[in-house]
């Protein structure tokens, strides 16, 4: 998008000798569209959004169209330059080219009057924040527990879907970043429409393949403004940016999977073992020098498989077989409350240290959550605190515990394209 004016910079934005009650001067603008428009700015006090690092501004307005003027559009106006008028018009050209639910429309654009003909306004349906908002820490709204909020998944998933309709339709990103993301409010339910993006040059339509590392860049960022690059983001980003990882793939990767989606994973992959996969005897701790490669090597080339996104449903099953029954040393690292806690309950303390007893035990884990609250949450009075609270829960216990094995879990259920 185009350099957007300080709202500092504009001032009060109404013609000289008029009274600075909002109210009675408002600004008026008239926008280059189709019959009669309307673009008035109902408030002149500039709004700011965005992250606390990198705001921007924009005004309150509404927008009169056709012959039914007296029924507004609640509108969010941003000021430009004039200098910029061609590539705002451009900008207002491409936004009504596609329609889709993720990509935002405009609904006006024009040069100021008066005392204001030296900024152009943009009017779009009205949004009050945008995409690096949620980006920035101190919104405490795009992760908690060192995973991405449900809700910020969500806008993800908005993203990836504008994304590969612009790309069926010529069009491509090169400017993607949080700031030029809007979340709008609609029914009660918060969405991500994009607000800017370029056609794509004929011959190089591979470009577009770039939108997808550049999203992987803004989810870097997230990680690391909140202190929380994991393994499983690592992994998603590390996908991203070799190229492995596009389109709506992008959304089945563990980090970007709400709790309840990565708890059915272990589930299904837990009863699909139990299935289809005949138990073999745990590999020995000393395994004969002439199995050394068979085995050892094998199972360590299934992990470096999962670990750079190079498993797929064609050889799923039978990497799943080759290490479910291989020790891959889970049995020292569980937790101390966890084991503290078995032994109240009467449950067996596992003796298998395979991937087999693995998902079994955190199957039962899941299954009996509510014997298994954290230390931590006890003292929490609901689940709504737990959400946004920096405590631990089962799932980032699981998770940071045995992040390898958690991760590995995850790719395994969606490789095998097993529901719950």
């Amino acid at each position: 998008m185009a350099e957007l004016i300080p709202g500092q910079a504009i001032g009060l934005p109404i013609s000289k000798g008029m009274a600075c009650n909002v109210n009675l001067a408002p600004l008026e603008i008239f926008g280059k569209v189709s019959g009669t428009t309307e673009i008035t700015i109902i408030d002149s006090r500039a709004k700011k959004a965005g992250s606390s690092k990198n705001p921007f501004f924009y005004y309150k307005g509404e927008v009169r169209s056709g012959d039914d003027a007296s029924s507004p559009v609640e509108a969010t106006i941003l000021a430009f330059d004039t200098s910029e008028e061609e590539e705002i018009e451009n900008l207002y050209c491409r936004l009504n080219l596609v329609s889709h639910p993720n990509i935002m429309r405009s609904l006006g654009y024009e040069v100021g009057k008066d005392d204001h003909q030296e900024y152009i306004f943009l009017a779009f349906p009205r949004f009050e924040e945008t995409l690096a908002f949620f980006m920035d820490k101190s919104s405490k709204q795009g992760m908690t527990l060192g995973r991405f909020t449900v809700e910020f998944i969500g806008f993800i998933g908005c993203v990836v879907s504008a994304l590969l309709e612009l790309h069926d339709r010529g069009f491509y990103c090169p400017r993607l970043n949080g700031a030029n993301i809007a979340i709008v409010k609609e029914n009660d339910k918060a969405s991500a429409k994009l607000l800017d993006f370029q056609v794509l040059d004929r011959g190089n339509e591979k470009a577009a393949d770039s939108d997808w590392v550049r999203l992987g860049s803004m989810l870097r960022k997230t990680a690391d403004d909140y202190g929380s690059y994991t393994p499983e983001i690592e992994d998603l980003c590390k996908g991203m940016r070799n190229g492995t990882l596009k389109g709506r793939d992008i959304l089945k990767q563990s980090a970007l999977l709400t709790v309840e989606k990565k708890f059915e994973n272990i589930l299904s992959l837990n009863t699909y073992s139990l299935t289809h996969c005949k138990q073999v005897s745990q590999l020995p701790s000393v395994i004969p020098k002439d199995n050394l490669h068979s085995k050892a090597e094998d199972n360590a080339t299934v992990m470096e498989q999962l670990r750079s996104n190079y498993l797929d449903e064609a050889n799923a099953i039978a990497s799943f077989k080759n290490v479910l029954d291989s020790d891959v040393g889970w049995i020292a690292r569980i937790p101390a409350w966890i084991s503290t806690r078995m032994g109240e309950l009467g449950f067996k303390v596992p003796k298998q240290d395979t991937l087999r007893e693995f998902t079994w035990q955190i199957r039962c884990l899941i299954q009996h959550a509510n014997k298994y609250p954290p230390p931590e949450a006890m003292t929490k009075i609901s689940s709504w605190e737990i959400q946004f609270s920096e405590q631990k829960d089962l799932e980032s216990e699981v998770r940071q515990s045995w992040p390898d094995l958690f991760l590995a879990t995850q790719k395994f259920a969606t490789a095998l394209a097993l529901k719950y």
